[in-house]
């Protein structure tokens, strides 16, 4: 069977029963291989395992994972950054490591450089996302040479 785009199956139109099967390939696998299959009731029961959390959290504090699971965290922010000196930045860096404080750079999102010259401010919302092995220590850091950067939101979900 080839590949077909998921917009294009008509099997999609009705809802899965719990007794409908999904196959899950690698695409570096000859189509006819199948790698994994689940069916629909043994994924909604793994999802029921998925912990989604919003915990109170701060930027430039370190947090530790004690949840004993793998932790995927999503923060939003909102970046503003002003052209009056020629190069400004305003970001977020995302720090993670066995040990505290977590010395390893995984992520540096926001506005690095802002140089229009016409002394005008700039404003976006960011997002970053990275994933946290249990017991590790974590950190998003504000990096701001302009205006400012302010957290709109933390989420957390914790997977077995």
């Amino acid at each position: 069977m080839a590949d077909q785009k998921l917009s294009e199956l008509a099997e999609l139109a009705a809802t899965p029963a719990v007794d409908d099967e999904l196959y899950i390939r690698d695409v570096s696998e000859a189509a006819a291989t199948e790698s994994k299959r689940i069916t629909v009731a043994n994924l909604l029961a793994k999802s029921a395992d998925i912990n989604h959390n919003e915990p109170e959290r701060v930027l430039d504090v370190v947090y530790q994972n004690t949840s004993g699971k793998i932790r995927f965290v999503t923060v939003n922010v909102d970046t503003k950054a002003e052209d009056d000196i020629g190069k400004t930045q305003s970001m977020m860096k995302v720090l993670i490591g066995s040990s505290t404080p977590p010395s390893t750079l995984v992520a540096t999102i926001g506005i690095d450089s802002l140089s229009t010259g016409d002394g005008g401010t700039l404003s976006m919302k960011v997002a970053g996302s990275f994933i946290v092995p249990p017991n590790w220590y974590y950190e998003v850091e504000k990096y701001i040479e302009g205006i400012s950067l302010s957290l709109i939101d933390w989420h957390e979900w914790d997977f077995h």
